[in-house]
């Protein structure tokens, strides 16, 4: 193993975030293949000023100077820190601020303002700016160098200065001369041993200074220094002194000896440069080799030890080159990653890598490729395939060549996409390309042959996709079709397709042949063959198929297939499949094992794998190479920072050579190592706190005296009870370009067990008890592995005032008064119980009340309509056979009956006032006709009273907004009070005055009077005079009278002198109602009052009556009492014909069957309340045309306003007027009669109506039709309706639902039944004869349905036809076939 002594080569550095490696030349004294040295920089995440300075804290935080402040960089986030908290807020710079570590790990700042200062590592500033100032001026400092204890500075005035730690004082040690009277601005200092300093100006001249003789002497430069230009100077770890000059180049000189040579470039590195470079900056690293960066012509690196130089220029092509080629600042990490600043303020990385890895990019022009496969043939040769960019290969010293269509005609190559490349025993070489078929390059003839691929289509020959060699030298092809074998000479020794031979699947793309010589072939879609062989004939041998993973669930999505697989020392498989998992299988007894939720392996995506010789397992992954030990069952895992090409690697792409060395192909080139030389870059990162907040605030803010050094420092924190609630941030600091770490956290004393934080690394708690606690965090550079020390920070939560020995003295009297306390409230909780207890009995009595009023205040209404009902019939009768004591008589029942409503409606007014619920519907009516009506229902007790009642109206009419019902109320309480009072003979005057802006209704009586001291109170509810008292009274009416007068915005006054009073109320005339207080004028008579008129109606009516006796109606009255439905059966019983429900429900179905022609319902039912049921028939097709009459008790517009709006015609409240019912019932059903005889007529005068028809009239015309032809038929099923309507049998069942509010069955049922009655009661059939021919064999089952339907047995229809004929019977009972219109 000569290799083995040139293998160590200087460092190299890589960019681990974007993932292209660079390897150093590795030479090799026998045919040992030459890797390419290329540039690999990290392109920093934010810009800063071409003049920023990069150094590092004594925890591995990247500070970064700009020129508003610090940045420090932990890996994770950036923290700012301004210039004006260290020079003040009177602070402007827009220069160059000069940032420099010293060798105690403070830090130096000087600006081009004069200010000069050090950042201890305790976090305190010490200012220098007036040890630097003579009088008024200011000095600028240019330059900074540390070098032990002492720190060097060099200034714009030509001064050089000099901070000594031991001493603890800056002062000024030497002052270049003035050349031509002018001072000489220092532009670098370098010190190459303790006592001697080098000093370079902007003018061109360099100075040496010794330390110890205190001595100043220029250094002769070889060129002309009266061409002002910067000299850059950097001492390397040797001694020597490099100077670099803006025109003349670069210099080296030794002290020692004083020899000063130029150092010269290469001639061809001159030539592509144009010239000499203008250096920008020299820097020597921690390794010593010279960096220096140039105007425009890029970075170089001069080795320490051979001085070879290395050039690094930006490439358009090449993303890893560095950015700029106007390089301004260099420096170097803790790790040893060098920073690149350029011209427009932008930063690369060049990493510190792993310098035992080689690198190879796969093209001609070094630009990285993505790699497929690799060969190390038997000549040293490199073989490369990559995907897309054709065939690369490099020779042993390091020369490459791309093959191509434009190579010469011997070596012509078309393939871009090398699937895989093996070496015959004869050394050919075989490629396999996708697109391009399979192919053998002949090194002797320097020349590719296509091989001829038998048995398949030229399709399938195109796309080779594995290659293998095996022990007996055959070479193993597979295509879309089937496996192919040849021998090294190109002859196809056997095929075998997909379908046969005990194989199945689609394509393989992985062979493997064990060291015990067993074959295994993975094939997508079909799994794991192993070949067994017949060494008599190869093309009659078989595969085995063998299981080696086995799904635990269902909802298992991965592709187990074999990708690719390898065999350890023991004869096992290991397979990588299609998925990326790793799965196991033991070659012996076949057991298995996956690695698919191993800890170590279940985030990982496989690519490619091989064993080394030491039967460790190497594979390469979407993330990253990872080392794995069997044996320990450990998993180290290796990226781009440790010196791979990149941390993405591609599927199958690797390989091992006979010298052991393992390649591994990837997104951007191969990266090739020997296992035992790859080294891990162990590095130890510092666990440190990065952020501290109390109360969302930062705690600088709120303990400044406890971070003085920072928060990093902070090991213990002493908070107030009311600081209960911090967070912590934390961050593993080591390596700043790849911060992988994990970390755990707790607060012991809070909680023991370890938290794991997902994503932002913040341990936040709140209200944490006062006591002793320890936040501890810990960090890993593997899950599960805790390597990184842990951090711990102790913490003290002081108890409030209240836990101190006063407040415990406080706490005992308190007790004491808390006891005598309890004892005095005891007795006044039970005293305040009994209070409540009465209280809610109270409540309890008045909800009751209340609810007494609503329940009687609604029975009333109904007995009262029964009592009014009949008195308004025998009055009319009476009138009209002019009985008049009769008359008299009833019309005293009927004012006492209305006299009993009004105190019913009082009841409801008195409750609804009780739960604010009174309110005003106000319309704009004429007050006198109102007025009029309510002073009627007087003037029988005023004769007979012997009263002279007056009433004085305007004798215009006068038009108001008010209420009717309100205002039937105000006036009837007033003018009651005022009969009451008034004694015999006496005088009432109801008056009318009109003003302009009010109207005044005066009620003045000649009773008693009220006196002085009770008028105040009478409006008060439940109030009675003294005088009032001996005249039966509840004392609500003058109460309830007022509020009404309110509602009205109006105005209400009671006047009275010794005798006689006046109520005087006064009405806005205006429209002064909101829109809400305005009712709607909904055609109900809310006085109940029939007038003369109607009477005269109702005898024209009668006469009507007669006359259309022929043409009765059909009237559906749903009433739950029963005395109410007897008299409106009574009522209605000699015009109409009448059906009665006892409740909306049974109206609900009744109305669906026998389709009245009007329906009169109550509101108040139970089961189902009137409104209900006429929303749900107007909803309905089959019954929206039914007119719908209400009656109530409820007198509440809102109430009447509703059962409008769902569709009722009328709506009359209880106790109402029997003939106002008749006449609306009349009109009702004659408009109705009136409309459909309009239709009829317009039918008939315009024929082309007929084309208008809807399509619900179309559809239920076809429908019919079919129904009537088949109704005699026996063998017909509704579900035949399908095929002759064309449409499905769900759209005709619910369409005909639509329409009728039937079913299709039940519409099917009643046509059957109607046709049948036709058939007995028109054409003689007897009952059973027609049930037999609608489809009823059963007489009985037929009876039955047609009782159902008409409420009747068929013999008892038959009967009822017998009195009152045919056509009456067939009206009552709409026994009327469905005839379509054609018909």
């Amino acid at each position: 193993m000569l290799f083995m002594h040139c293998l160590f080569m200087p460092k190299k550095r890589i960019n681990p975030q974007a993932g292209l490696f660079y390897f150093l030349i590795v030479f090799s004294c026998f045919q040992m293949v030459k890797s390419q040295e290329l540039q690999n920089f990290i392109h920093f995440e934010k810009g800063f000023h071409p003049s920023t300075t990069i150094e590092n804290d004594s925890l591995g935080n990247v500070l970064i100077s700009s020129t508003k402040g610090i940045y420090k960089y932990n890996g994770y986030d950036f923290d700012f820190k301004s210039y004006t908290t260290i020079f003040g807020y009177e602070f402007i710079n827009k220069r160059r601020v000069y940032f420099k570590k010293d060798g105690r790990n403070n830090y130096w700042l000087a600006t081009y303002n004069g200010e000069l200062t050090m950042l201890g590592k305790n976090g305190r500033y010490t200012h220098f700016r007036d040890s630097l100032s003579k009088g008024e001026t200011s000095f600028k400092i240019n330059a900074i160098i540390p070098h032990g204890d002492l720190v060097w500075f060099g200034s714009e005035e030509g001064s050089l200065y000099k901070y000594d730690y031991s001493k603890s004082q800056i002062s000024r040690v030497a002052t270049l001369p003035n050349i031509q009277n002018h001072s000489q601005a220092i532009n670098n200092l370098a010190v190459t041993d303790s006592n001697q300093i080098w000093i370079s100006t902007k003018g061109g001249r360099v100075y040496g200074f010794k330390e110890t003789i205190k001595q100043l002497q220029e250094l002769k430069m070889p060129f002309d220094d009266k061409i002002l230009h910067s000299l850059l100077l950097v001492a390397d770890k040797k001694g020597k002194l490099w100077i670099a000059s803006e025109l003349y180049g670069l210099y080296q000189y030794e002290p020692s000896s004083q020899k000063l040579e130029p150092f010269h470039l290469s001639e061809h590195q001159v030539k592509s440069s144009g010239g000499i470079p203008a250096f920008y900056v020299l820097f020597c690293d921690k390794s010593g080799d010279i960096w220096a960066g140039t105007d425009g012509e890029g970075l170089f690196k001069i080795d320490k030890d051979n001085y070879k130089v290395s050039r690094f220029r930006h490439q358009d092509n090449n993303r890893f080159s560095i950015s700029n080629n106007s390089v301004t600042g260099i420096s170097e990490d803790n790790h040893g990653n060098l920073w690149i600043v350029y011209k427009k303020g932008s930063i690369d990385i060049l990493p510190n890598y792993n310098s035992s890895v080689q690198y190879f990019t796969g093209s001609e022009n070094n630009v990285p490729s993505p790699i497929l496969c690799m060969l190390k043939a038997t000549d040293g040769s490199l073989w490369i395939g990559t995907d897309g960019k054709g065939l690369n290969r490099v020779f042993p010293n390091g020369k490459g060549v791309q093959y191509g269509n434009k190579t010469s005609n011997s070596s012509i190559f078309k393939g871009r996409y090398i699937q895989r490349i093996v070496e015959a025993s004869n050394n050919n070489i075989w490629i396999a390309t996708y697109k391009n078929g399979l192919f053998v390059y002949n090194p002797r003839l320097n020349r590719f042959k296509r091989v001829k691929i038998s048995g398949i289509s030229e399709k399938s020959a195109a796309d080779v996709r594995f290659l293998y060699k095996d022990t007996k030298n055959r070479i193993w092809a597979t295509t879309t079709e089937g496996i192919h074998i040849f021998n090294e000479n190109q002859k196809q020794l056997a095929f075998f397709n997909y379908r046969s031979y005990g194989v199945s699947g689609v394509i393989s793309e992985s062979i493997y042949e064990t060291k015990k010589g067993s074959i295994w072939v993975g094939v997508n879609r079909g799994g794991l063959f192993k070949f067994e062989e017949n060494e008599d004939s190869i093309q009659n041998s078989a595969f085995r198929k063998v299981e080696y993973y086995q799904k635990t669930h269902s909802e298992d999505t991965n592709n187990y297939d074999p990708a690719f697989m390898v065999n350890d020392d023991e004869d096992n498989l290991w397979i990588g499949t299609l998925s990326g998992s790793l799965m196991y299988l033991n070659t012996k007894d076949y057991s298995y094992k996956s690695f698919l939720n191993h800890d170590s392996f279940k985030d990982l995506t496989i690519c490619a794998m091989f064993f080394d010789d030491y039967n460790k397992l190497w594979l390469s992954s979407r993330n990253g190479l990872h080392h794995y030990d069997v044996e320990k069952d450990s998993l180290s895992s290796y990226y781009s920072i440790d010196g791979l090409q990149s941390d993405r690697f591609t599927r199958k792409s690797s390989f091992k050579g006979k010298d052991g060395m393992l390649y591994f192909g990837g997104d951007d080139g191969v990266s090739a190592f020997y296992p035992h030389l790859m080294k891990k870059n162990e590095l130890i990162p510092n666990l440190a706190i990065s952020q501290i907040d109390i109360l969302n605030k930062p705690a600088w803010d709120l303990v400044p005296d406890q971070i003085e050094k920072g928060v990093e420092y902070v090991e213990s924190l002493n908070l107030k009870s009311n600081q209960s609630s911090f967070s912590f941030q934390f961050a593993a600091i080591g390596d700043v370009l790849k911060p992988e770490y994990h970390y755990a956290y707790r607060l012991r004393g809070f909680n023991e067990e370890w938290i794991t934080p997902r994503g932002e690394r913040v341990a936040t708690y709140t209200n944490i008890p006062p006591g002793k606690y320890i936040f501890e965090v810990k960090a890993g550079t593997q899950k599960g592995i805790w390597n990184i020390p842990t951090k711990q920070i102790s913490i003290f939560i002081s108890p409030p005032w209240w836990s101190g020995n006063i407040a415990y003295s406080a706490y005992v009297l308190f007790t004491g008064l808390l006891i005598l306390g309890i004892v005095f409230w005891v007795r006044l909780r039970n005293k305040l119980h009994r209070e409540e207890f009465q209280f809610n009995k109270e409540k309890e009595l008045y909800a009751l009340k209340m609810n007494f009023f609503a329940k009687m205040s609604h029975e009333i209404q109904t007995p009262l309509t029964l009592i009014t009902g009949p008195i308004d019939d025998m009055l009319h009768r009476a009138t009209s056979n002019g009985n008049q004591l009769l008359r008299q008589r009833l019309s005293l029942i009927k004012n006492n009956a209305q006299r009993l409503s009004r105190i019913s409606k009082g009841l409801m007014t008195v409750r609804d006032r009780e739960l604010d619920k009174l309110r005003v519907y106000a319309l704009r009516k004429n007050i006198v006709d109102d007025l009029r009506k309510i002073a009627s229902s007087f003037s029988e007790q005023a004769r007979f009273k012997d009263i002279d009642f007056v009433q004085d109206y305007p004798k215009e009419e006068v038009f108001l907004w008010y209420d009717a019902e309100k205002l039937e109320h105000i006036f009837y309480n007033l003018l009651s009070n005022a009969f009451k009072f008034t004694p015999r003979g006496g005088q009432i005057v109801l008056r009318l005055k009109e003003g302009k802006k009010r109207l005044k209704i005066c009620v003045i009586d000649s009773g008693p009077g009220i006196p002085q001291e009770e008028r105040e109170h009478i409006f008060e509810m439940f109030y009675q005079s003294e005088i009032g008292k001996n005249v039966k009274g509840l004392g609500i009416g003058l109460a309830l009278t007022k509020e009404l007068v309110d509602l009205h915005h109006g105005k209400i006054k009671v006047s009275s002198s010794g005798e006689g009073t006046c109520f005087t109320v006064s009405l806005k005339t205006g429209n002064i109602f909101s829109k809400e207080e305005k009712g709607t004028n909904m055609g109900v008579n809310s006085l109940n009052m029939p007038s003369l008129a109607e009477i005269d109606l109702l005898k024209e009516l009668d006469i009507v009556y007669e006359d259309r006796i022929d043409k009765r109606a059909t009237i559906l009255i749903v009433e739950d009492n029963v005395d109410m439905q007897i008299f409106l059966r009574d009522l209605f019983y000699e015009k109409y014909y009448v059906q009665i429900a006892d409740n909306g429900e049974e109206g609900l179905k009744l109305a669906k069957k026998k389709l009245p022609d009007l329906i009169v319902s109550d509101i108040m039912m139970p089961s189902m309340d009137g409104i209900t049921m006429s929303k749900i028939l107007i909803k309905s097709k089959a019954t929206s045309h039914i007119p719908i009459v209400l009656l109530t008790a409820k007198d509440a517009a809102k109430t009447k306003l509703t059962g409008l709006q769902t569709g009722a015609l009328a709506y009359i409240q209880k106790p109402f007027n029997p003939n106002e019912l008749l006449v609306k019932v009349n009109n009702i059903l004659d408009n109705k009669e009136k409309t459909i005889n309009k239709h009829k007529t317009d039918v008939i005068s315009d024929p082309q109506m007929e084309k208008f028809k809807s399509k619900d009239d179309l559809f239920m015309e076809r429908l019919v039709n079919e129904l009537n032809n088949k109704l005699e038929s026996s063998e017909f099923k509704l579900e035949d309706l399908a095929s002759s309507m064309r449409m499905s049998y769900s759209v005709i069942y619910r369409r005909c639902q639509e329409i009728t509010g039937k079913t299709l069955i039940d519409f099917h049922k009643t046509l059957k039944l109607k046709h049948a009655a036709l058939l007995f009661l028109e054409n003689g059939y007897n009952v059973s004869e027609a049930g037999y021919m609608v489809g009823y064999k059963n007489s009985k089952y037929f009876t039955k349905c047609f009782k159902d339907e008409f409420g009747k047995p068929p013999m008892a229809i038959k009967n009822e036809c017998k009195e009152i004929g045919i056509a009456q019977l067939i009206k009552k009972y709409n026994i009327v076939a469905l005839q379509s219109i054609e018909s």
